[in-house]
């Protein structure tokens, strides 16, 4: 941090005030922290069948690292209002060094103006301590079909089997330049920079909030930016997310009653 500080940027800037952005800081930290001890998926699973608490130690030391962020000044002051196009003016002008995000910001700041001389590069989340590797985020377009589809199912499946082709796929990701979950296809993407993502891929996991009842993303996205305006504290932010999480259960509105 000194040496950022000496020049007046902040290590990280994100984009709290838009408020459906907070869950990632989550789908950071956290899976280095249930990996300690069982699969992050089967966790966060955990958490939705109510074995685990979202107040539980593993969610506190997730949120404390959230609120030492700020407090330690790694994010920049002010990031509980800064929304999604804001965080990209401020790091195409030097006010942050970096941000947590994902490939999809990529040809943004590509096609910014910086106020300066910028150097753009893309690293694996920072590991907390006692991890051993970051674990970013792995999502996917999907196909789905209907229990009983108006057209030929045989037809949907001969595209598939198709597309699902090495050399169709690795066609795909030429033409579009998006990577693949085939491995071998993503060689034909261009960008220096887009490949830094790559070796991103082998960690990667499916992203924790894609689990969760709507009702938990919304209130840990509420939370988490309370805690980057330094309105609250872990404890409470955890205890505000496991009542969510007991109302849906006693309602009977959990993925899991």
């Amino acid at each position: 941090m000194e040496p950022l500080s000496a020049l007046g940027v902040a290590p990280l800037v994100h984009c709290s005030g838009d408020v459906q952005w907070n869950q990632m800081l989550i789908t950071w930290v956290l899976p280095m922290i249930a990996e300690r001890t069982r699969d992050p998926i089967e966790f966060a699973e955990g958490t939705i069948r109510g074995d685990v608490g979202y107040d539980s130690p593993e969610w506190i030391e997730a949120l404390q690292i959230i609120s030492d962020l700020r407090t330690t000044g790694v994010l920049l002051e002010g990031s509980g209002a800064v929304d999604y196009a804001t965080m990209q003016q401020l790091m195409l002008q030097g006010r942050a060094a970096m941000t947590y995000n994902g490939s999809w910001l990529l040809p943004h700041l590509l096609a910014g103006s910086p106020a300066g001389e910028f150097d753009l590069h893309v690293a694996p989340p920072p590991v907390i301590d006692g991890a051993s590797r970051s674990r970013p985020m792995l999502v996917w377009n999907g196909f789905a079909l209907p229990a009983e589809a108006a057209a030929s199912r045989d037809s949907v499946y001969a595209f598939l089997e198709y597309a699902s082709r090495p050399e169709v796929d690795k066609a795909v990701v030429e033409g579009m330049q998006a990577y693949s979950p085939i491995a071998e296809s993503n060689v034909a993407i261009e960008s220096e920079i887009a490949q830094e993502f790559l070796p991103m891929l082998e960690d990667g996991i499916t992203a924790l909030d894609w689990l969760w009842e709507p009702e938990i993303t919304s209130e840990i996205d509420n939370q988490v930016q309370a805690l980057v305006k330094g309105d609250t504290d872990p404890a409470s932010a955890g205890k505000a997310i496991q009542a969510v999480a007991e109302g849906l259960r006693s309602s009977g509105r959990s993925y899991y009653p």
